[in-house]
Order: C-alpha cells, then sequence, then structure tokens
C-alpha cells in the first residue's frame, strides 16, 4: 500500500553516487540526453537542497544554467523547467547565487523564441517568489528590466504574450522600491504600486475577456495574472469574482494542463481572500477538482496545485468540502507530502485539519497516508503541529492502544519514529 510512498526513501542510499553521474549527463554530447538529464535530476531537488551545498546544489545549478544557453530548444526547454522546480526546492539557499542566475536568465531573452520565453518568464517569475524580498535590490532589478521592456516594446497590442509578460511586471512592481526613475514610462507607472496600474487601466474587463479568448496560452497568462492581482490588490478583483468563478471553474480541465494549472491556482488565491465568502462558489469548481486529483497520470505540479486548492477551499467552507473527503484524502495526501514547508501548504493542511474536525470519518480508511503526510513536515507552524497532535491522538484513542498498535505496525520505521518523535504517538 506504500510502495509510492516509500520508493523516494529507497532511492536516497545512492543519490550520493547518482546525482554526480547525472550532473554529468547535462553535457553529453546527445540532446536527448541532456534534456532527460534536466528532467530527472528535477525530481530529486528536493534531496539535493537538504544536502550540503558544494557537492551537489552549486554544480547542479551551475550546468543547468549552462543548459538553460543550450543549443537545442529542447534542452533550453527542459533546463528551464528544471531549474524553476529547483527554484521552488532551493528558496533563499540561492541568495549568494542570485547575480550569477540572472545573468543567465537576461541572456537567454536574447536566444529564446516565443515558446521557450514562455518557460523563461515563468521561471523568473517562480525565482521571484522563491527568494522574496532578497531581489529587491537596485543592482538586480536593473538587470532584470532592460530585457523585460524591451520585450514589452517588441509586442503588438494583440499579441498573445502580453499578459505573461505583464505577469512579470506585476511580480517585481510588488517589491515597492525596485524601479528606478531612470526606466521608461511603463516601468515608472508600475513603480510603486501595482495597485496604481489596476485602477487607472480596464484591466480587469481584459482579463475577463482573456479569459473566454479560444487560445488556450491566452487563457493560461489571464488565470495566472489574475492569481497575482488577487495577491497583490484584492479590492480590485473582489467585485468581479461572480462573473470570474464560472469562468474559472469551466477551465478546470486536464486536456489543457497549463490552462488548468493556473485557474486551479487562481481559484486557491481567490479562496484564501475571500474567506467564508467563497461558500456561494464552491459547488462551482469542487467537483472538477476532485476528478483531477484523482485521474490517473496527472502531472505533478498539477496534483500538487489542485491538492492545495481543496486544502484551502476546505479551511475558509470547511461544511462545502468535509462531506467528500473519502473520494479525495488518499491522493490529496500523496500528491502533498513531498512538497517543502511553505504558507501555502500550511493553509493546505490546515484545511484538511479543520475538515477532518468536521467529517472525521472520511479519512477513517486512508488515515495512514494523513499520517505520513503529517509526517513530511520538517517544521510546522506551533498552531498547525497542535491540530496534527490532537487529530493523531484522537484517532489512537478512538480505536484503542492494542488496536493502534497493531495499525502503526503498518509503518515503515522512519514513519513510526518520525510521528513518536513529534507527537507521541
Amino acid at each position: 500500500m506504500l510502495t509510492k510512498i516509500c520508493c523516494m526513501q529507497d532511492m536516497v542510499p545512492y543519490l550520493p553516487e547518482l546525482i554526480p553521474h547525472l550532473i554529468q549527463c547535462l553535457c553529453d554530447k546527445k540532446a536527448l540526453v541532456r534534456s532527460i538529464a534536466c528532467w530527472t535530476l528535477s525530481r530529486y531537488a528536493h534531496w539535493v537542497v537538504s544536502q550540503p551545498p558544494d557537492p551537489y546544489l552549486k554544480p547542479l545549478m551551475t550546468e543547468l544554467l549552462k543548459r538553460i544557453l543550450d543549443s537545442n530548444k529542447r534542452v533550453q526547454e527542459a533546463a528551464c523547467s528544471a531549474f524553476a522546480t529547483l527554484e521552488e526546492e532551493a528558496c533563499t539557499e540561492l541568495v549568494p547565487y542570485l547575480s550569477f542566475i540572472l545573468d543567465t536568465l537576461v541572456f537567454a531573452f536574447s536566444k529564446y523564441q516565443h515558446k521557450n520565453l514562455l518557460i523563461l518568464y515563468d521561471a523568473i517569475g517562480t525565482l521571484a517568489d522563491s527568494v522574496g524580498h532578497h531581489l529587491n535590490q537596485p543592482e538586480y532589478i536593473q538587470k532584470l528590466m532592460p530585457p523585460l521592456i524591451q520585450k514589452w516594446n517588441e509586442l503588438k497590442d494583440e499579441d498573445k504574450d502580453l499578459f505573461p509578460l505583464l505577469e512579470e511586471f506585476v511580480t517585481f512592481s510588488c517589491f515597492s522600491a525596485c524601479l528606478q526613475t531612470s526606466l521608461n514610462g511603463l516601468a515608472e507607472g508600475l513603480g510603486a504600486h501595482v495597485e496604481q496600474l489596476v485602477t487607472r487601466s480596464n484591466i480587469m474587463t481584459l482579463i475577463f475577456q482573456c479569459m473566454q479568448d479560444t487560445m488556450p496560452e491566452v487563457r493560461q497568462s489571464s488565470f495566472a495574472l489574475l492569481g497575482d492581482l488577487t495577491k497583490a490588490c484584492f479590492l480590485h478583483v473582489k467585485p468581479c469574482i461572480a462573473e470570474f468563478l464560472p469562468v474559472l471553474g469551466l477551465n478546470l480541465n486536464p486536456e489543457f494542463i497549463s490552462v488548468c494549472n493556473n485557474a486551479t491556482w487562481a481559484i486557491g488565491e481567490i479562496a484564501i481572500q475571500m474567506g467564508t465568502e467563497m461558500q456561494p462558489f464552491v459547488a462551482l469548481v469542487l467537483n472538477n477538482l476532485v476528478e483531477i486529483i484523482n485521474r490517473p497520470n496527472t502531472p505533478k505540479t498539477l496534483l500538487e496545485n489542485t491538492a492545495i486548492t481543496i486544502g484551502r477551499l476546505g479551511y475558509v467552507c470547511p461544511q462545502e468540502v468535509a462531506p467528500m473527503l473519502p473520494q479525495f484524502i488518499r491522493p490529496w495526501c500523496t500528491s502533498l507530502r513531498n512538497i517543502r514547508d511553505n504558507e501555502e501548504k500550511d493553509s493546505a493542511f490546515r484545511g484538511i485539519c479543520v475538515m477532518i474536525g468536521v467529517n472525521p470519518g472520511g479519512v477513517v480508511q486512508d488515515f495512514i497516508f494523513f499520517c505520513d503526510a503529517v509526517a513530511s513536515w520538517v517544521n510546522p507552524k506551533d498552531d498547525l503541529r497542535d491540530m496534527f497532535y490532537k487529530i493523531l491522538h484522537g484517532f489512537k484513542d478512538q480505536v484503542g492502544e492494542d488496536n493502534w498498535q497493531q495499525f502503526s505496525e503498518q509503518f515503515p520505521l522512519l514513519l513510526k519514529e518520525r510521528l513518536s518523535a513529534c507527537y507521541g504517538v
């Protein structure tokens, strides 16, 4: 039953030898090998980041950055995607290397064509999310903004790349002092507060139109921008929620992975901002989200975003979501057990704990998966740790000491030791 859960742990003894070999494969003369090596290494980014940086993180980062500038477009794409995954895992571990990273990403602007430019935008946005305020340095902004503005000036008003590029401007304008007066009028307009951009424009109307565009790339970018604006200035997004949510629900279609992923993420961000006012809209999205999380062969990122959004919906509207716990609890736990501690994971797990409080019977059949997901936390906040403690001990008290001992015999040794050490069960 726990084969998948244990698989990564079983690989750990081999990784000190395997990772350097895979890093060497990034320099292979065959483009296909370089591309596959990028993808494979991204699967082990979590382990790499947990090790001392010199033997693993630094060489991996250095070689991935070289492959971002590879002459082969498929290798560029694989390297850029892998580096975005590494950014998510490493977070502030990348701060000492920011100048080097930005030099590479900026140079890539001159090499990349349309498709890979969209992936490059995503890597830059992920970097900003991962290192946060550490990017708020004039030297870093002066590296990034000129090529972004150059790309903006090259685009026509009807160009579908406007929205992903605008998303990058929104990301960096959220650093309140990041843009200098030496930049052109667009940069100055964004400078102090992104809210000024929204207030002075019809951007919400444009987003609504683009959310319904026939081109998936346009919808994908509009949902990403909507999520960013929800985080940055929800005051202007909230009046449009009744129009936006039905469209978001209709785009929860995993046949268009990137569209579905961004729509899912935006729904989760909206739920956190709406709180209990999200209740009328839960039915528009919940069934589709549950179907996605149970769908075979769904990409890892979409599974994680779906699980986080379901958790967030359950956090703000537990009465509406908790009855469906048995339908998603197992894939929910397996989707989130491997992601690092962060605010998104925190809000999602709070949601699952609240839902278990409403519908404890909904988790009984798959409680071992919940235990494993709880054990994936390195350092939960005190009140979240207390929520875990009460659920674990409540289940143990309910089944009795003998039954708990029999139940816990199923646990892998590391899981049993961690639950005992952290929660006394």
